[in-house]
């Protein structure tokens, strides 16, 4: 749904209502986000779309997104903006995909992040970063105990498998496995 208009050889999309979801192997890794105020242009060879994407049952907001494709070339590119988004008692990490139920029960705090998505007829590449905001970090109800005040970045070299680089560290400002530990580091 929305605005259609045709101008100067370019068709437009205002104020359009739609739902995205990520699908592999018809599994959807990540659950369906909502727009309603995306932007589709396209002038006969290049098509270009601008949305903030929610998650549709808490209204709460994702990420920002630009998708550029060149039909003659097939190629093209999405970039992926986290203003900050912040998880609490209205959004938790398992409502934005499955793969965290049984490992993450609760999450309370801040990430900012930013992604890219290259493609060509023959390759597809994508990078990414997350990074936790302020003193507190994050707090987790983790399949291994609570986890409180973990703090860095996490930098992906492949973010559609969700890939993380080599020789990463985050803080950790206590976790409790059983016995609790206190201002610690994972290397990872």
């Amino acid at each position: 749904e929305g605005k259609w208009s045709f101008a100067d050889g370019v068709r437009r999309l205002e104020d359009a209502r739609l739902s995205v979801s990520d699908r592999t192997d018809g599994i959807a890794r990540f659950e369906p986000l909502v727009s309603e105020n995306a932007v589709l242009t396209f002038d006969g060879s290049d098509i270009t779309a601008l949305a903030s994407l929610q998650h549709p049952a808490s209204g709460s907001k994702v990420l920002d997104t630009r998708v550029d494709h060149n039909l003659a070339g097939e190629s093209g590119s999405a970039i992926l903006t986290v203003d900050a988004l912040e998880f609490g008692p209205s959004l938790s990490l398992a409502d934005l995909t499955f793969l965290a139920v049984g490992v993450v029960a609760y999450t309370d705090g801040t990430i900012t992040g930013d992604g890219r998505v290259d493609w060509s007829p023959d390759t597809v590449t994508s990078t990414g970063t997350l990074k936790t905001v302020g003193e507190e970090g994050l707090r987790l109800a983790a399949a291994f105990g609570p986890v409180n005040a973990m703090r860095g970045e996490i930098r992906f070299t492949d973010l559609l498998n969700l890939t993380t680089a080599p020789s990463q560290v985050i803080e950790i400002g206590a976790i409790n496995p059983g016995i609790e530990a206190l201002d610690g580091t994972v290397r990872f």
